[in-house]
């Protein structure tokens, strides 16, 4: 009894120390995230433009107003939700891409229960997110792959928002195996390495999806250009509550559902915005005209 007293004491002082460790990692990457970035407000940086060409042109500068509460409450609030609820653009993108990234806050419930026929621990079930990473890390190349071709093709022509849809090609596509993989590839007398590849392709999903919509070579960073922040507003806003609300019926949903039952409903989730991709090459010229304020 003893012992078991003294392995709670050292398990609860190093997940404290654990905590500790990643508040102060974080706390340091704000630190250079506020030293190095630089501002990106359009107003702004209008303001500060014409500030440098005052002297020569001998007229005043319009001075940059802090917006009321009024304002801020209708472009950080009002608009991000009118955006998500008209748009469809927004609807689908915002959609799958959450669905993607909130899956790493899901299983972080859920893998003791898929993983429980491999004889995985309380502890040791947590390595099935080492192949989420290597999943993560091998859409680096494809990356690269697509900058090359967009590279050539921006000589050819001018590029549109269609063009920058291949991180949501190839990560819907492994959005969905990875989640039939984990639905029915566990437990069915195949090794542990099936789930960990269902996985890898999770980990695959989120970040292409994610770059996708947020990396430099994104699909609505062109399509909104003035309104890109409310419509990125709309996307995290979905994907923090899914990533909250997940996580409290994740447990239940497999222990009392089952593995398999628990993993079609989330695959046929995503099988159902697979259609997603296929609408943004097809009719995303057409989706944009039609909103007001699109290029």
């Amino acid at each position: 009894m003893t012992d078991c007293y003294q392995t709670d004491l050292w398990s609860v002082h190093h997940k404290r120390w654990l905590y500790i460790i990643g508040t102060i990692i974080s706390s340091l990457i704000l630190l250079l995230l506020l030293l190095s970035t630089s501002e990106t407000r359009p107003s702004v940086l209008l303001t500060q433009h014409l500030r440098t060409l005052q002297p020569p042109l001998r007229t005043p500068t319009p001075t940059h107003q802090i917006p009321t509460f009024r304002t801020f409450c209708r472009e950080s609030i009002i608009l991000p939700l009118h955006l998500f609820i008209t748009s469809p653009l927004i609807l689908l993108t915002s959609t799958i891409a959450s669905l993607s990234f909130s899956l790493i806050f899901l299983f972080t419930e859920a893998l003791p229960v898929i993983l429980l026929p491999y004889h995985f621990t309380s502890k040791t079930y947590s390595l099935g997110f080492v192949a989420f990473a290597i999943g993560m890390l091998l859409g680096i190349p494809v990356r690269v792959l697509e900058f090359r071709w967009l590279g050539r093709k921006e000589k050819e022509r001018e590029l549109t928002p269609e063009d920058k849809i291949g991180g949501f090609v190839t990560g819907a596509g492994a959005l969905v195996g990875g989640l039939w993989i984990m639905a029915w590839g566990t437990g069915m007398g195949v090794g542990w390495w099936l789930p960990m590849l269902g996985l890898g392709a999770l980990g695959f999903a989120a970040n292409e999806v994610e770059f996708a919509l947020g990396g430099p070579a994104n699909n609505h960073n062109q399509a909104y250009t003035t309104r890109a922040a409310s419509a990125f507003a709309a996307y995290s806003t979905l994907r923090a509550i899914l990533s909250g609300v997940f996580p409290l019926f994740a447990k239940n949903m497999y222990q009392e559902l089952g593995v398999h039952v628990a993993g079609t409903i989330l695959a046929a989730v995503a099988t159902a915005w697979l259609v997603t991709p296929w609408v943004l090459w097809r009719w995303g010229g057409r989706l944009r005209g039609m909103e007001r304020g699109l290029v």
